[in-house]
C-alpha cells in the first residue's frame, strides 16, 4: 500500500462545480457517485520529491 503524509488544504473551489458536472458519467464508468469536491493535499517535501521523480519517469518512458 502506498502512503503519501502531507497537509489537507484549502482548494479554489472549482471541483465542487466540475464533479456535479459529471457525476452520471463517473457513477456509470467508475461504479461509485463521487464527493461533490476534491481533497487538497500540500505533499511534504519527502513525498513531493518522490511525485516530481516518478512523473519525471513516467515521462521518459513514454
Amino acid at each position: 500500500m502506498n502512503k503519501i503524509t502531507g497537509t489537507i488544504v484549502n482548494g479554489i473551489g472549482k471541483g465542487a462545480w466540475f464533479v456535479p458536472q459529471y457525476k452520471e458519467k463517473i457513477r456509470s464508468v467508475l461504479g461509485f457517485t463521487p464527493f461533490p469536491g476534491t481533497l487538497n493535499i500540500l505533499l511534504d517535501k519527502k513525498n513531493y520529491i518522490a511525485y516530481k521523480k516518478n512523473k519525471k519517469n513516467q515521462k521518459n518512458s513514454s
